[in-house]
């Protein structure tokens, strides 16, 4: 039978001279050929190991995983506390947070002692509350764009977790939280009085200045021309009365607010960050016209050096032009006009001497304001230059004398 052909007939050793008339065999050593060039082909083609020394091409490194992991910081009660940049084994900053949060939050309903201290071991510094391990700030954490060291950031770590784990245990805590509305809801009742006081007090102003006070209203006129008339004076009295009577309601409001936020642990940073904006903005104000002083000082004393010089220099000019004070270089025709040329230069010398002194002189405002007046100046004057450079010109030459 041809099934029964002995293996030896179908390898590809067999002898030269045998028949190749067997189809079974023939389709078999076929096969055989095909799947070994096939074998040859794919080897040929998949890229060799490198070899060292042989010119190999070197493969890019992989990121580690501490360079793929972004920051992760710590939330408790709305607060930071800290911030995990490093791997801990297989963990990632974002799991560490997560774990230390929880171990947090599982703290809190136990009864221990809420103290937070740290302790140094060998991996870096280890966070505790009341003697159990909260979290570990490592050397990795650090933020090496700075000049931070690892016991900075655990003493930050202790302080911020301190502030923040007993806010979580008051939030818990249902007496505090009845002692903290208690407290909200009599200042709000101080706050509705205030309000309604401060709306009775504009009223009896607004009632005072403009039914008692209207008979002493009276028109601006400036050369017979009617500037403001006495019913546009009481419309600006009510707009300025108006105005800070709603300044004064809003601060009130401010603050009632902030106030009330930090009397509850989970508003508590809103409330402080309310209460920190303020003090920062009096604070600088403060200081700035504490800064201003001195400088508005010097500013006033150059102004009032001026103003002596203007009155001895116009005393001068005077005197000339009456004839008691006889100059070869200036006749006493001339005296009149020079006189208001002299004071307009002694002016723009004590203005140009005092600007730097003066408050705001350095802002970008300021100087824009400067930059722009001068241009409006520059650009409308042109033709006013022209003809008093021509008049200067006539009177100091003594081209004309009086009766030409």
């Amino acid at each position: 039978m041809r099934g029964s052909t002995p293996v030896p007939e179908v390898t590809l050793a067999a002898p030269a001279h045998r028949k190749a008339g067997k189809p079974f065999s023939e389709t078999l050593v076929a096969a055989a050929l095909v799947t070994l060039l096939a074998l040859a082909s794919a080897h040929a083609q998949a890229p060799a190991p490198p070899v060292a020394g042989q010119g190999a091409i070197p493969q890019a490194p992989q990121a580690a995983p501490e360079q793929q992991a972004e920051a992760a910081e710590l939330l408790v009660n709305d607060r930071p506390v800290a911030t995990f940049r490093a791997w801990l084994g297989a963990r990632s900053p974002s799991e560490r947070a997560d774990a230390a949060r929880t171990r947090i939050q599982a703290l809190v309903g136990e009864t221990i002692d809420p103290t937070v201290t740290s302790r140094e071991v060998p991996e870096g510094v280890l966070i505790l509350i009341g003697g159990r391990p909260v979290f570990l700030i490592a050397q990795g954490d650090v933020d090496s764009r700075t000049d931070d060291t690892i016991a900075h950031a655990a003493a930050r770590a202790v302080s911020h977790l301190q502030v923040a784990f007993n806010e979580e245990r008051e939030q818990h805590s249902a007496s505090a939280l009845l002692h903290a509305g208690a407290f909200s809801l009599a200042v709000t009742l101080l706050f509705v009085l205030l309000m309604r006081w401060l709306l009775a007090g504009r009223r009896a102003v607004l009632r005072r200045l403009l039914e008692g006070g209207a008979g002493r209203l009276r028109e601006i006129k400036v050369a017979g021309f009617t500037f403001v008339e006495s019913r546009q004076l009481a419309t600006v009295l009510r707009g300025v009365v108006g105005l800070l009577s709603l300044v004064i309601g809003l601060f009130l409001t401010y603050v009632w607010l902030a106030f009330v936020l930090r009397q509850f642990p989970y508003s508590r940073p809103w409330g402080e960050a309310l209460r920190s904006f303020l003090f920062t903005t009096f604070r600088d104000l403060g200081v700035g016209v504490l800064l201003a002083v001195p400088r508005l000082f010097v500013a006033v004393v150059i102004l009032y050096v001026a103003r002596l010089v203007a009155r001895l220099a116009a005393s001068f000019f005077d005197a000339i032009g009456r004839g008691e004070v006889e100059l070869a270089w200036l006749p006493p025709e001339s005296a009149k006009p020079t006189k208001p040329i002299a004071l307009l230069l002694i002016w723009m010398v004590a203005i140009t001497a005092a600007y730097p002194y003066l408050p705001g002189s350095s802002s970008d405002v300021f100087k824009g304001l400067s930059v722009f007046l001068g241009v409006l100046v520059s650009l409308g004057s042109s033709g006013l230059v022209n003809q008093v450079m021509a008049g200067l010109s006539l009177m100091y030459s003594r081209a004309l004398k009086p009766g030409d």
